[in-house]
């Protein structure tokens, strides 16, 4: 007589019966039986403690019932800072089928002198885990900006713009000026240093060339006639060097003049337009009257006082 047994397979999870299937089979027959794991969850064993799956019952003598063990899924989560997942944030999180993960803490990410970082969130999107899964940080750029100042000669702020990095500054539209002095006149030559595409703030100074100013020089006689005329002497000319010498006024009637001079010190210099008049002093013509006896033994001779 053949005899058949019953084989019942019951798939359970955890202490709950999910689901149980009966099935009659031939003494010393095999049976193959397999254990399917919900979504979310995987077989872990037999209640023989066998972990194969599928799993072969050969040649079957007796009823018997196989309970499958099924456990919930856990998933390894890990936050990183950059894409190359060097640098993890937090601890690694191990999150059941179904859970949402922690976000740490949000990170930074270091600027440089282009670019300012801010946090924007991960990729991708943090939700119920399903699966292991690495999040990457998302930062947005923001390039950086740099005060970028104009000054003039002396310090006076011109502009000041806050400008992106990279870019090139614009000078003033106008350019500065140097008031002129006695000795110089100055007229603009650029910036210092160069303007250059912007990488940090800076200051630009306006730079100045110098011109020795000139000046006219006249000497000219008492009655105006001039003896020395320059119209582009140099700022810091020796005067004295200029200065006619040997300079005469012809005598009037019983009246002579003696030339006094230009009325300038020796060290005097030029420092603007001048003009000088030679001076003389006016002194009577003195001559002399010599008188003598022709024979001293005969006679003398003598001037009468008035």
């Amino acid at each position: 007589m053949k005899k058949i047994f019953s084989l019942a397979i019951a798939m359970l999870a955890v202490t709950s019966v999910a689901f149980a299937e009966s099935k009659q089979v031939d003494c010393g027959s095999d049976v193959t039986i397999v254990a399917t794991p919900a979504t979310g969850y995987h077989f872990v064993r037999w209640n023989d403690n066998n972990t194969q799956n599928p799993r072969t019952i050969e040649n079957v003598s007796a009823s018997q019932t196989f309970t499958a063990y099924f456990d919930i899924n856990t998933y390894t989560i890990r936050f990183f800072s950059d894409e190359q997942k060097q640098n993890q944030v937090g601890q690694t999180q191990y999150v059941e089928h179904g859970q949402t993960p922690v976000a740490p803490t949000a990170p930074t990410k270091q600027g440089n002198a282009q670019y300012s970082y801010t946090f924007a969130g991960w990729s991708p999107v943090i939700n119920a885990a399903t699966q292991d899964q690495d999040y990457i940080a998302q930062f947005t750029e923001t390039i950086n900006q740099y005060q970028i100042r104009f000054l003039n000669w002396d310090g006076t702020e011109l502009s000041s713009n806050m400008v992106n990095y990279g870019e090139t500054p614009a000078a003033p539209a106008q350019n500065p000026t140097k008031p002129a002095t006695a000795q110089y006149t100055y007229t603009f030559a650029g910036w210092s240093p160069e303007i250059a595409a912007v990488t940090g703030a800076a200051d630009y100074t306006a730079q100045f060339d110098a011109t020795v100013n000139t000046y006219s020089v006249k000497f000219k006689d008492y009655n105006g006639n001039v003896l020395f005329y320059n119209d582009a002497v140099e700022y810091g000319t020796n005067l004295a060097s200029l200065a006619p010498t040997n300079v005469e006024r012809d005598n009037e009637g019983c009246t002579e003049y003696i030339f006094d001079g230009w009325g300038i010190d020796a060290n005097a210099i030029v420092t603007g337009d001048v003009v000088y008049t030679a001076t003389y002093t006016a002194q009577t013509i003195k001559y002399t009257i010599t008188i003598e006896s022709a024979d001293a033994n005969k006679g003398s001779v003598n001037f009468v006082n008035e």
